[in-house]
């Protein structure tokens, strides 16, 4: 395709701007007047490496590129992510990835799907695992459990498994039990994963027949694990089961820092009101 050198001086004059952090909404505005002959440069803007991990110029431009509608760019670019190893470099690097995502929910067809899908499992980033969510499809739950671990992409992935409701409650309990390493200390990555989807449950009504693992959890040694595990079950049992329960989360509120002391008191103090 062919451009005016003219109109293509008018996008390198609108792209410095776009650099240049404080003109940024002018240069959104010029780069969407020109149009499609923005493109190429567009996707040489967002592509080309930013050591200095500044994010904000190269999302805007994906954004604009998402608004003219340039779906194949953003396929590729998120398709095609740079392998680069310094941090710094790398959370900008991930921003622009996340942004792609985002744009592309638009679409809401089979082939977004598959880039997403294929893109998550190299890496759950947050835009990726929301975008991935709106399918509703099962088919990316593998994603969604990766994103449970980590700090950036959790709620996200929450939401995700919210929208595919209760049908993932065996899987939610599979995961709760879940301990890696197998052998020796669990790592907190997977104490993170176990928390999530322990907190999860707790939004599930259904439970009854999936009780008994659960219960076994209300006395495992992370606290947090436990408290979550005790939280699902108090609704759910009577008697010497549910004053076991009470029993454990009041040693919690004894021995742990807050706020973990004081959820676990209130919820101690809430069963015990209905006991």
């Amino acid at each position: 395709m062919f451009f005016e050198p003219e109109q293509e001086e008018r996008v390198r004059r609108a792209l410095a701007k776009l650099s240049g952090l404080w003109e940024a909404h002018l240069a959104v505005v010029e780069l969407m007047a020109i149009g499609s002959a923005a493109v190429p440069q567009l996707k040489a803007f967002v592509a080309a490496p930013e050591p200095s991990g500044i994010f904000q110029p190269r999302c805007e431009a994906v954004g604009v590129l998402g608004a003219l509608g340039a779906k194949d760019v953003l396929l590729d670019l998120l398709s095609h992510p740079r392998d680069v190893t310094n941090p710094v470099e790398q959370t900008g690097e991930e921003a622009v990835l996340n942004a792609c995502a985002r744009c592309l929910e638009k679409w809401q067809d089979e082939e977004v799907f598959d880039c997403l899908l294929a893109s998550g499992h190299r890496k759950p980033l947050a835009g990726i695992v929301e975008a991935l969510g709106n399918y509703a499809r099962f088919e990316a739950i593998p994603v969604y459990d990766a994103a449970l671990a980590e700090d950036f992409s959790r709620a996200a992935a929450e939401v995700a498994f919210r929208k595919l409701g209760p049908s993932t409650i065996p899987h939610l309990i599979s995961l709760s039990q879940l301990r890696l390493p197998s052998r020796g200390e669990e790592s907190e990555s997977n104490k993170r994963l176990r928390r999530s989807a322990l907190k999860l449950l707790t939004e599930f009504s259904n439970i009854g027949e999936h009780l008994g693992p659960l219960i076994a959890l209300t006395r495992d040694g992370d606290p947090e694990i436990a408290i979550r595990a005790c939280a699902v079950c108090l609704p759910l049992v009577s008697g010497e089961q549910k004053e076991s329960m009470i029993s454990r989360l009041k040693d919690i509120a004894h021995h742990c820092r807050w706020p973990l002391c004081e959820e676990a008191r209130q919820l101690a103090d809430s069963a015990s009101a209905g006991f």
